[in-house]
């Protein structure tokens, strides 16, 4: 008996799929859909598909529509919920990327020193973005609201408060964020961005746009299953992402707790504590390593926390290892070079050193190791030139 033509199309986008071929994938789960017979499956591994080729935004409508057949899935809320957050962190980071000295980019520094309770930097950096762009919406009452409630200056407050911008919003997308229809204000932002794409107020309402989008997606997962491991997950991931370390580690534990094992979790802790609890980190990069031998950024972390414990012979392979994968590591590039020189092979840590130094060269430290690797090899005038570089850069790097 002769398979259904659209069970054969199935078929083949989730086969597709699963042996790596994702653009393939996708356009074979698209004529599915634009034959209007798709399945919530469909719409699931296109979800996914999209994901998979790098598509953020084609991954939305997908995701959506297999919710509304399966509301309660909490592997696809969460990977909805990343999928808003990532588009938000990339919108924002474009801002940095157009002119990191204008008005939003100082906002957004303000925005990032409130998140780290570092209330007269923010200030200072909202102040900033006032002088830049008097015209900003939200900035004074960025300010008023850290008057009243960190410092407890109400008058203070109230003269902030009071040179609000209270004008009509100046577009229909920046009405619609404001009013709290992030869905509703995304396809105004969008043909905006068409129409002016290095304007960086774009790429600030959109991140807002798609934060709110995320955090009502985390709402939808909590109501869904208040003890999913995925709702843990998702708020540690958010956390992360706003500087708040401790709730960040807090919740990543409390996936381990639900869901031992689960890939990727050990090593997203595991960078958090390299600097405050190495040991347990190390711990934590061996059984993600266990798990997926092929994590290149867990053995590149490894590889540098065991560089910075004095354990170089181990790094070595680690390292290499990472790199083969990805080459662009420049701190698994800088670890290897000093875990060479530390290993008695500074003629083979040269050529990854001076890689770094033209990569970066105000990285102060990988002046000093190329110092000693010179020194290593009897090249003291070189050895020193390197020197005399760490120590211009050290100054240079206090003197911001």
């Amino acid at each position: 008996m002769t398979l259904p033509l659209l069970l054969l199309l199935q078929i083949s986008g989730l086969q597709l799929y699963e042996a790596g071929r994702f653009a393939e994938a996708r356009d074979a789960l698209l004529k599915e859909v634009t034959s209007a017979k798709a399945t919530p499956e469909t719409h699931f591994w296109l979800g996914y598909a999209e994901l998979a080729v790098g598509n953020r935004p084609g991954a939305i409508q997908p995701f959506e529509a297999y919710l509304k057949a399966n509301p309660r899935n909490e592997d696809v809320l969460y990977a909805l919920t990343r999928t808003y957050a990532q588009l938000a962190e990339m919108s924002l980071e474009r801002i940095f990327a157009l002119d990191p000295k204008s008005a939003r980019a100082y906002q957004m520094r303000g925005i990032r020193f409130e998140l780290e309770r570092e209330w007269p930097k923010a200030i200072d950096s909202y102040e900033t973005a006032l002088k830049l762009g008097p015209e900003m919406r939200g900035v004074w009452s960025s300010i008023a609201r850290i008057h009243a409630r960190e410092l407890n200056d109400i008058a203070r407050s109230r003269a902030a408060a009071a040179r609000e911008a209270r004008q009509p919003s100046p577009s229909p997308g920046i009405a619609l964020v404001e009013k709290k229809q992030p869905r509703d204000a995304l396809p105004h932002l969008l043909e905006w961005r068409a129409a002016q794409p290095r304007n960086a107020d774009v790429y600030y309402y959109l991140g807002e746009a798609y934060t709110d989008l995320k955090v009502d997606t985390i709402q939808r997962l909590r109501a869904v299953n208040p003890s999913s491991y995925r709702l843990h997950q998702v708020l540690a991931e958010s956390y992360a992402s706003t500087h708040r370390r401790d709730e960040a580690i807090e919740e990543y534990r409390q996936v381990l707790r639900l869901r031992p094992g689960l890939p990727g979790v050990q090593f997203e802790l595991a960078r958090l504590l390299t600097d405050s609890a190495p040991a347990e980190a190390r711990t934590l990069l061996e059984q993600e390593l266990r798990i997926d031998p092929d994590h290149f950024l867990a053995k590149s972390l490894l590889g540098q926390l065991l560089v910075a414990l004095h354990e170089s012979e181990p790094a070595v392979p680690l390292l290499e290892s990472a790199l083969a994968a990805r080459d662009s590591l420049a701190g698994a590039r800088k670890a290897l070079g000093k875990a060479l020189v530390e290993t008695g092979k500074a003629r083979a840590a040269l050529d990854h050193l001076l890689r770094v130094a033209r990569e970066d060269p105000d990285d102060e430290e990988v002046h000093f190791v190329l110092a000693r690797a010179y020194r290593a090899l009897g090249l003291q005038a070189e050895a020193a030139r390197e020197m005399t570089l760490h120590q211009q850069v050290t100054r240079k790097l206090d003197a911001r």
